[in-house]
Formats: C-alpha cells, sequence, structure tokens
C-alpha cells in the first residue's frame, strides 16, 4: 500500500530532498553532538564555498551528465556548516575520528569525520537507512551516501576569520548520492517526470494534493536542470542523482 501524500512529504520526499533542500541533520552514522571542551584537541580552518555541481546517472548510460550552478545553489547545510571557517574536534589525544562544526554556532551539530593532524588529510564516507521511494510501493529504495574528501594545509591563509584564530586553511569535498535501486524504480521515475511536468498527472486523487507533489518536484530537481545535469525529458530515466560541494 502507497502511503497517503502526507506521510510521503514528511518521509519519503524529504529523505529525497536530503541532499541540497532540507538543511537537516543527518543519522547517527554521520552526525554526532559535540561537547566543546578545552581538554579534546581541536582545529580550526579557513574554508570558502568555491563550487557546486549537480550530477544525473541515467538508465544504460555508463557516466553521470554533470553541470556546475552557482555557489547559491549549495544545499543549507554544507553552507551553515562552514560559513568561511570550520573547526575540527578530535574524539581524543592521537585519535583521527573527530566532528567537523561550525566554530560560530552554539549549536552541538557536529558532522562525523575522520582527520590526520600530522599529515592534514581529511576522508569519510556515510551511508544512510534506504528510504521506500514513492510511487513505486516499497519496491524502489533510495540510499543517500555523502563523502568528504580534503586537505590541510599551513599556507594561504589569514591568521583569524571572524574573530575565530586558524591554524591553516582546509580544501574540502563534500559529494552525496542519492541512489535508487529495485524494480519499481523505473515505473516511480516515469511517474515523476509526468508529475513534474503536469500536476494533474500525479496520480492524488485531491488536486490540491497533486500541486504540493508537482511543486516539490519542481523545485527538488531545478539545480539538476539549471546545472544541465538533466532535461525534463530525461527525468524518467533517472536512475541516481548527486551533488558535490566544494570549499576551499
Amino acid at each position: 500500500m502507497r502511503p497517503n501524500w502526507t506521510e510521503y512529504l514528511v518521509a519519503g520526499l524529504a529523505a529525497v530532498l536530503l541532499s541540497w533542500v532540507t538543511g537537516c541533520r543527518f543519522g547517527n552514522h554521520s552526525s554526532q553532538t559535540i561537547k566543546r571542551t578545552h581538554s579534546l584537541p581541536t582545529y580550526a580552518f579557513a574554508s570558502e564555498l568555491s563550487e557546486v555541481r549537480f550530477c544525473a546517472f541515467l538508465e544504460g548510460v555508463e557516466n553521470p551528465q554533470c553541470g556546475s550552478t552557482g555557489t547559491e545553489s549549495a544545499p543549507a547545510w554544507a553552507t551553515d556548516l562552514i560559513p568561511g571557517v570550520v573547526a575540527i574536534q578530535m574524539d581524543g589525544e592521537g585519535s583521527t575520528s573527530g566532528a567537523l562544526f561550525n566554530p560560530l554556532s552554539t549549536e552541538a551539530f557536529g558532522l562525523s569525520t575522520t582527520f590526520s593532524p600530522v599529515t592534514g588529510a581529511l576522508a569519510h564516507e556515510a551511508s544512510f537507512e534506504p528510504q521506500a521511494f514513492w510511487w513505486a510501493d516499497g519496491t524502489c529504495m533510495n540510499t543517500f551516501t555523502l563523502w568528504q574528501d580534503g586537505q590541510a594545509t599551513n599556507a594561504g591563509a589569514p591568521e583569524s576569520v571572524s574573530g575565530v584564530k586558524v591554524s591553516g586553511r582546509l580544501g574540502l569535498a563534500f559529494t552525496g548520492i542519492n541512489d535508487y535501486s529495485g524494480a519499481g524504480c523505473a515505473q516511480a521515475f516515469e511517474q515523476i517526470e509526468l508529475c513534474h511536468a503536469d500536476a494533474e498527472q500525479c496520480g492524488e486523487t485531491e488536486p490540491e494534493n497533486n500541486q504540493v507533489l508537482h511543486e516539490a518536484l519542481v523545485e527538488m530537481f531545478a539545480p539538476y536542470l539549471a546545472a544541465g545535469a538533466v532535461t525534463p525529458a530525461q527525468l524518467g530515466e533517472v536512475r541516481a542523482i548527486g551533488y558535490e560541494v566544494s570549499f576551499e
């Protein structure tokens, strides 16, 4: 049985929009509540948003179609986390596990990471629990994976950013992929293509519900269309979508 439209907006579509719209907090494997303390090693770096790319992986096409957009399309969670400066609090002395956090914010949110204070290398991967995708009756699952890849250097950084003393500059890329798998995905994206083009084709009995779904899909795919990663006529062929947000 399909969930009703309100359940879908809260769960299904929200999971899909995670990659750039919601600015939500991640699951247990990627986020943590941090207690800021001077007893744990903490490093701060200058890091500025430089590029945002969106990609679409189409059925039967080996390589993704990608394109860049303006930095205003960056997901809110990324710009909230790194507003020109970012800090890394390690889990303990000698540990390479820690959390990225915004040193200008009072929030206790941290994004789990793996960082070597010795080499300056940063790398991390986290996948989240698969979510049942809409229009597929549980036969199409959406899995979101987030990769981090970065390198800290001592060169080219100011002494401080917004009052925070920094020890260098961090180049960092976040790559997020929503992968859709299962026998029902082809049918689901065919319906998405129709609903994206025309609210009356969204399949709900109430016109206002159709309009909500249509507008959500238009918002969801807007940056992918703007980047040239996919066309409206190709939405039925989508099997994965993703983005890369780069800081330097």
